[in-house]
């Protein structure tokens, strides 16, 4: 079973007329579809308030596993001519900050903002689309 999990993004000069974009990739996972279990991917997973549930959920379905992540990172090189890189995460995730407060996923951020989609089926052996996202500017 993993025990990294990937934040995968990537840097254009311009985009949409915006100058030094950073794109952050979520995945858009099913429940069924997850890198693993919850209760591995989450710290401390049984102690999660019921009504933090689905954030916690949430946040974590927006990772790539590495195969996953090998996977993406080639078709946007190959197809797309996009350099993807990323971050790595040890498991298990923080499921909130240090105030107590839940991570919010970031397609549900109202600071976030889908600007590209990659459907799954144009991914060889990814069972789920992933959608490109840049801060909101201010």
């Amino acid at each position: 079973m993993a025990e990294k999990v990937f934040r995968a993004f990537s840097f254009f000069h311009e985009l949409n007329e915006r100058k030094d974009v950073s794109i952050l990739w979520i995945p858009l996972r099913a429940e069924r579809i997850r890198v693993a279990p919850y209760h591995f991917l989450l710290l401390d997973y049984h102690l999660i308030p019921r009504q933090n549930h689905s954030l916690a959920k949430g946040y974590c379905d927006e990772f790539f596993g590495l195969q996953e992540l090998t996977l993406f990172r080639k078709f946007m090189t190959e197809e797309r001519q996009i350099i993807v890189e990323a971050e790595e995460y040890t498991l298990p995730l923080l499921w909130k900050d240090e105030n107590e407060n839940p991570y919010y996923p970031i397609r549900c951020h109202p600071d976030w903002e889908k600007v590209i989609s990659v459907k799954g089926n144009e991914v060889i052996d990814l069972p789920f689309e992933v959608d490109g996202y840049w801060e909101i500017l201010k």
